[in-house]
């Protein structure tokens, strides 16, 4: 098996992230895919919201609710967490994260979608983030979940990819 792409301290790991197309991943899917984060550009900085249980900067996202589709759980994961309304129709896919999970131990899938914001909207903590900022990916400051960092960076390395027409 290949090395992580990120690990965290309590040994949580992004196994992969793979940028096929959004509607290829529900039809090779090995493991289920219950979380959905998005990464919110504006200005050359991406949005992140300081978790209150777990005291690190993380991507909005979270969990699907029951009939809910991958980009509707992250457009409304957004708003909820951060006050930054985008519908889902605006959303770009970005990829699909594996993760390896502890407590219990489980393989996941986390659907990743992009939000590209000329203006930067109003935002505002919520329930879960007690503060949400807005960081150059070089300089996430501590505590920062490692894997939500290496996802951002993957989803806005292979954009600009696609930018550049590679």
């Amino acid at each position: 098996m290949d090395d992580p792409l990120a690990t965290d301290a309590s040994g949580q790991a992004l196994l992969s992230f793979r940028t096929a197309e959004e509607h290829e991943h529900a039809k090779t899917s090995e493991h289920p895919c219950p979380l959905s984060l998005v990464v919110v550009r504006s200005h050359g900085e991406v949005l992140f919201g300081l978790n209150r249980w777990r005291h690190a900067w993380e991507l909005p996202g979270g969990m699907r609710e029951a009939g809910e589709s991958p980009r509707a759980a992250a457009s409304r994961e957004l708003h909820e967490e951060t006050g930054v309304l985008v519908t889902p129709a605006t959303l770009r896919w970005g990829g699909m994260a594996t993760l390896s999970l502890l407590n219990p131990a489980r393989h996941e899938q986390a659907a990743i979608y992009l939000a590209d914001l000329d203006e930067r909207p109003a935002t505002g903590p919520s329930d879960e983030p007690v503060d949400v900022r807005w960081f150059p990916l070089e300089a996430v400051p501590e505590p920062h979940a490692p894997l939500d960092l290496a996802i951002a960076r993957e989803v806005v390395r292979s954009i600009v990819r696609v930018e550049r027409g590679r």
